[in-house]
């Protein structure tokens, strides 16, 4: 049998063909073959780290999620704020971040279970925000997550940044039943034209009353946070959580 060519045709005229290399391997510059390195992983918390200026962390907002070591809390901690870590060892970010430690919260089982306390970078394994949680809602029977499907699908027709906070992100982003039956369900949007906030409100009328879940929205704005009735509402100044308190600015155009 005549041995197959090495030389093809293309475009009419012939080429060389290229070897081709093995499965896995890679061609150097100088024509030999080698294994490519593996892509190092950063995490966010060494981004954060690297990211530090004069000691200040700027990694993280309010409402991200970190997942933290449990055995993190000082002495003086309350036992049930350690069986929370235990049971699921993630925390809140409580506020915006001042200084070398970001405020966290930790949640208990009990409604009033609240206990604040300050981490370093370094005790953050791992961090999620509250938009990346939409994916996480499963269709299932429960009221709260049919109610999620929802307005999940009601942003995205809005072109709306929707992310899921409070006790059902914190289940979303854990895995630990945190809602019941008589939750409500928490989320941010980030700020868009009043015009596109007022469709997506009206929507979110509908949502509550097909689910009979409560809606509890706050849309992001420069300035700090406000409830989504209030910026879709009439009144020509709306009330707005800022760090320094709730103020009375003119509702965004």
């Amino acid at each position: 049998m005549r041995p197959r060519s090495t030389t093809a045709r293309r475009f009419g005229r012939p080429c060389r063909q290229r070897e081709r290399p093995a499965w896995g391997l890679v061609r150097r510059a100088n024509g030999s073959m080698c294994r490519p390195h593996a892509r190092r992983a950063v995490t966010r918390a060494a981004f954060a780290s690297r990211s530090r200026r004069g000691g200040r962390v700027n990694a993280y907002a309010p409402h991200d999620l970190l997942r933290v070591d449990p055995g993190i809390l000082a002495a003086d901690a309350p036992d049930w704020a350690r069986s929370s870590l235990e049971r699921a060892p993630w925390v809140v970010v409580r506020r915006a971040c001042e200084g070398s430690t970001i405020p966290v919260g930790i949640r208990g089982a009990a409604r009033g279970e609240r206990y604040a306390a300050r981490m370093l970078v370094s005790q953050i394994r791992c961090s999620l925000t509250p938009y990346v949680l939409q994916a996480r809602v499963a269709a299932t029977a429960r009221p709260i997550d049919r109610a999620g499907l929802l307005l999940r699908a009601a942003a995205t027709r809005a072109g709306l940044q929707l992310g899921f906070v409070g006790s059902y992100g914190f289940e979303l982003a854990s895995g630990a039943r945190t809602t019941h039956d008589d939750s409500d369900l928490d989320a941010i949007v980030a700020a868009a034209p009043r015009v596109r906030m007022v469709a997506f409100a009206q929507t979110c009328e509908l949502i509550a009353t097909v689910t009979g879940v409560r809606l509890d929205i706050e849309v992001l704005l420069s300035s700090g946070g406000a409830a989504l009735h209030e910026v879709a509402g009439s009144n020509p100044t709306i009330l707005v959580k800022t760090q320094a308190g709730p103020v009375l600015l003119p509702c965004p155009a």
